[in-house]
């Protein structure tokens, strides 16, 4: 049997058609950044914003891909790998110098090459302390008034070299841009990724690097950034600073990644995972006839509920498929996953960790449990049955085979009530989502709860048992159950 895929190797992005695994329809923003860009002359700072986990990197990788197919001298540029540098300006001018190496500007960048080193000797020191501690070896603590004066005149002259430094190296820049902007009839686009990610002085730095060394005609950085995260940042050196009006100063216009429906990334993830391979191999096992429902589809069908309920970023719903995958790969073939219950506690777990901890210890009530994850303002389709499906799974789950606790004997009591018809005001446990449900939503909830309490041909249940045996395996923690 194919096991599902643990973790997925980063897709190789397909030279040609850089676009060809595009399921989230990244292709249609970046072609309009592309003309927003075309035939830009003028030095422009862009941001490109979205969570982690929104596809930036996937959509910022095949844009470069495109971009040097269409003629663009594009540099892509991860600024996390890279932070770990004191300076950002060397990784900015090393990826710069990679990409064009082996053009036909190879000589002018190699003049930028070359003036960066005495820039980068002189910048980003105490003037007036270095130049003290090289004419005497000592430190500012005790000095002279003539020992100052001498040193504060050596600081200036450094201060002028490094003027005369940094200017010459922007001259050179300039010439390399507009070489590329003559030869491709496009600017230079820098694309800088990851920036949120970096240690705080870091982002800072290469925010102020392209500001006052790289605002240069022809040359367009483009920055992929979760701005919230980066904000944070921001906020770590310079305190309850304006965050908005602080990042002015560097980006001249801001875009955001496009919003997907969660279902078509959760589906290209399905297959991705191998997860349909592991479940047919799965129903053609000697004991396929045990269960008597489709165990994928089923846990599919209530991710695509509880994912219409409530906002999930691109990352965790990566999160949801890796750990069903691990479910999958720690349970025996001829065993149920229980695909109802799973998607419920995957849930909880990404969501709210410490409501998923007590619903696993009996130590919340059923109410908490299903208006958690089924508001009240759900969206329903007339024909979808999802819904009370996974009220009954709640339900079922606070139903133990031991002795009965003052909340299971309520939910029995509830489901009488509910067949002869009576008012649900009487139980104290019953959950808000099923008040004033039409008649037809009470018999479909205690037909479900019925069958859901004994889904085996062999009178296993959906209980609390069960509840916390699929916990254990969700937790990584070994069940020891001979059933499970």
């Amino acid at each position: 049997m194919e096991n599902p895929q643990i973790k997925l190797a980063e897709e190789a992005i397909n030279e040609e058609n850089p676009w060809s695994d595009d399921k989230l329809k990244r292709q249609e923003a970046a072609k309009d950044l592309t003309n927003l860009l075309e035939n830009q002359e003028d030095a422009l700072t862009i941001s490109l914003n979205g969570e982690w986990g929104s596809g930036k990197t996937f959509m910022l990788k095949r844009w470069q891909q495109q971009l040097k197919n269409d003629g663009y001298f594009a540099i892509y540029f991860n600024a996390w790998e890279d932070d770990f540098l004191t300076d950002p300006f060397v990784a900015i001018i090393g990826q710069l110098w990679k990409e064009l190496r082996a053009s036909s500007l190879k000589e002018l960048c190699q003049t930028v090459k070359d003036a960066a080193i005495p820039f980068l000797k002189h910048a980003g020191v105490n003037l007036l302390n270095n130049a003290f501690e090289k004419l005497t070896g000592t430190n500012l603590t005790t000095i002279t008034e003539k020992e100052l004066k001498t040193a504060s005149e050596s600081a200036f002259d450094e201060y002028v070299s490094l003027i005369s430094y940094r200017e010459d190296l922007k001259r050179r820049l300039q010439d390399l841009a507009d070489s590329i902007f003559t030869e491709s009839g496009r600017p230079l686009i820098f694309i800088i990724d990851e920036l949120d990610r970096c240690r705080p002085t870091f982002a800072i730095e290469v925010l102020e690097r392209i500001k006052h060394l790289f605002h240069i005609k022809h040359i367009i950085f483009v920055l992929g950034i979760d701005r919230k995260q980066l904000g944070k940042s921001i906020q770590a050196v310079y305190g309850e600073i304006d965050v908005e009006n602080y990042l002015h100063r560097f980006i001249d216009l801001d875009f955001s990644i496009p919003l997907n429906d969660p279902e078509i990334f959760f589906n290209a993830l399905w297959e991705r995972y191998s997860i349909p391979q592991h479940l047919a191999d799965k129903a053609n096992f000697e004991n396929r006839n045990t269960f008597d429902i489709d165990e994928g589809e089923s846990f599919r069908w209530a991710c695509y509920a509880i994912l219409s309920w409530h906002h999930f970023s691109l990352r965790e719903i990566e999160q949801i498929l890796k750990i069903y995958t691990l479910l999958l790969r720690s349970t025996k073939p001829h065993h149920f996953t229980w695909p109802h219950f799973a998607p419920i506690l995957i849930f909880l777990k990404l969501k709210y960790p410490e409501l998923y901890h007590q619903y696993i210890a009996g130590k919340c009530t059923v109410s908490e449990i299903a208006d958690t994850i089924i508001p009240a303002n759900c969206p329903q389709k007339e024909d979808d049955r999802i819904y009370e499906v996974l009220v009954a799974v709640v339900y079922a789950s606070f139903v133990s085979d031991y002795p009965r606790t003052e909340q299971e004997t309520s939910i029995l009591e509830l489901l009488e009530q509910i067949k002869q018809k009576k008012t649900l005001s009487t139980s104290a446990y019953c959950a808000q989502c099923l008040l004033n449900k039409t008649e037809s939503f009470y018999i479909n909830f205690v037909d479900i709860f019925s069958r859901l309490r004994n889904t085996f041909q062999h009178s296993s249940e959906y209980n609390s048992e069960t509840l916390r045996r699929l916990a254990n395996k969700i937790d990584l923690i070994k069940s020891g159950s001979s059933d499970f």
